[in-house]
């Protein structure tokens, strides 16, 4: 897990690089970062209260997106590695809202990471879509990962959604965003299947500049109980 931990910063600053810097580069999107600190766990204490995350738009429609988990960054001051989740995305067509998506997630411990390979369709971009959701100001993509590479051999399939809303006739200051994961038939047991939901759902309140106040809720349906939480802090955001 080492070797992979050093593998993965490696490609972080790998992507980073490959950032355009030509005069035509400069009209792309930047990058994002956020760092999102929870002082305020409300059920699992022991649950994420450090995020970083970053979305890296590429040279030949490529996207790089990711972000990784600590705990005890809070209450301890010790940031502890619990999960990150990198992805490559490619833009099958600039005419198309659909992307191939290749994804890894590492967790904390040994021979638990799982790879998904799929595809993303960004339903805001679809053309008879794009009105719909521009009225209601909403960004929506579902990815479909039917084939999965799982150490942990669960079987199963994930179906994931990821949202970002906004609302100007309120103020520019707020955001709604998050994800639903959705692991399809996974065996936890032989003979025994189950479908598990992770999902975060978080609002935000612009403060001052790039510093919001953000709370956040969580459903995790691998922990058998104490399955919701609620976090509570301040997000971060900066772009390059």
């Amino acid at each position: 897990m080492n070797s992979r931990k050093s593998g993965l910063l490696l490609l972080v600053v790998l992507l980073c690089q490959l950032l355009p810097n030509n005069a035509a580069a400069q009209q792309r999107r930047p990058a994002q970062f956020s760092f999102n600190f929870y002082p305020y766990l409300s059920d699992v204490k022991s649950d994420s209260d450090f995020t970083v995350s970053a979305l890296v738009p590429l040279p030949g429609r490529f996207s790089y997106f990711s972000f990784i988990n600590f705990n005890e960054t809070i209450s301890n001051g010790d940031s502890n590695f619990m999960l990150t989740e990198q992805n490559l995305n490619w833009q099958v067509s600039e005419k198309l809202p659909l992307d191939l998506v290749a994804q890894d997630i590492i967790r904390k411990g040994h021979d638990n990471d799982t790879i998904h390979l799929g595809i993303r369709w960004r339903l805001n971009s679809t053309p008879l879509l794009t009105a719909f959701f521009k009225a209601i100001n909403l960004s929506y993509a579902i990815q479909i990962f039917p084939l999965r590479i799982d150490e942990r051999d669960v079987g199963g399939m994930q179906i994931s959604h990821a949202y970002q809303m906004t609302f100007p006739y309120i103020s520019d200051r707020l955001y709604l965003g998050g994800f639903i994961d959705h692991n399809i038939n996974e065996s936890a047991r032989p003979g025994q299947t189950r479908d598990n939901i992770v999902s975060e759902t978080q609002f935000g309140v612009r403060l001052y500049k790039q510093l919001y106040a953000v709370a956040e809720y969580r459903i995790n349906d691998y922990r058998r109980s104490d399955n919701t939480n609620l976090g509570a802090g301040l997000e971060i955001k900066t772009s390059w």
